[in-house]
Formats: structure tokens, C-alpha cells, sequence
């Protein structure tokens, strides 16, 4: 989908065909992708053209960041990282969380059972982990 959103035209087809679906059927597919049935409502609710215009900027953005980014990310100082991601994410396996993580010298912190929406499905666990964090890094 990332790519088909960082294609001209077709990302623009895509976005297009998300705004003519009913709000149910949006529904569905944020909760096909692991979203729990409220937020994914709650989440539909909001998908319109300035949504979709933002979508395909973003996406489009990041086609080069990796590179964008490789002598400032090279140049860092070592800093506490804390890297949160969801063991089950549909769009990003945490394989790439755990390549990050490494690269950064930080800690992983998977949530197993969890998707994309990670930040909803553990929100104390991903608020406890935050305090922790930020305790610890002073």
C-alpha cells in the first residue's frame, strides 16, 4: 500500500476509491488490518480529502529518507532510544523494529498480540513503558 501510495496516479486512485467507500466498508478494512472495531470506526470517521491529501504526502516524503537521512543518523551521539512496536503489525514486521533498534543502540519493546495500533490496544502498558523510559534517560 506504501508504495502504491508513493506512485503518482496511482497512489491518487487508491486514496479516491478509499473516499467512495461507505463508512462501513472502511471500517472493515481498518479492522481486516487489526484495528479494534471502535477505533476503527472512530478512525473512518476522519478519512476524507484532507486526510487523503496528507497520506500521499507523507508517503511520498519518506520514498528517499533512508538515504535523506544516513549521514545525520551515522552522526548521532549515542542517546537513549526506546523503540515501541506491535508484534502482530500487518504493514511493518518487527523485524525492521528490531534492525532499527539495533542501529540505534536502543531498547525494543514488542508487544505481542498487538497491530499497527499498538498505541490504543496497550495504552497503560505503552504509557508504563514511557514513564520508565524517561526515568531512566535523566
Amino acid at each position: 500500500m506504501a508504495q502504491l501510495w508513493q506512485t503518482p496516479g496511482a497512489g491518487e486512485e487508491v486514496v479516491s476509491g478509499m473516499l467512495a467507500l461507505p463508512t462501513e466498508d472502511l471500517v472493515a478494512g481498518l479492522t481486516a488490518g487489526g484495528a479494534s472495531p471502535e477505533l476503527a470506526a472512530q478512525e473512518a470517521g476522519h478519512i476524507d480529502e484532507l486526510m487523503a491529501s496528507c497520506i500521499l504526502a507523507l508517503y511520498r516524503s519518506a520514498i528517499t529518507v533512508g538515504d535523506e537521512w544516513e549521514d545525520a543518523v551515522a552522526a548521532m551521539p549515542s542517546l537513549p532510544v526506546l523503540v515501541l512496536w506491535g508484534g502482530d503489525d500487518p504493514y511493518v514486521a518487527p523485524e525492521v523494529a528490531g534492525r532499527l533498534a539495533q542501529r540505534v543502540d536502543g531498547e525494543l519493546l514488542v508487544f505481542d498480540g498487538c497491530s499497527h495500533w499498538w498505541p490504543c490496544e496497550r495504552a497503560q502498558e505503552t504509557a508504563d513503558a514511557l514513564e520508565r523510559f524517561w526515568r531512566n534517560a535523566r
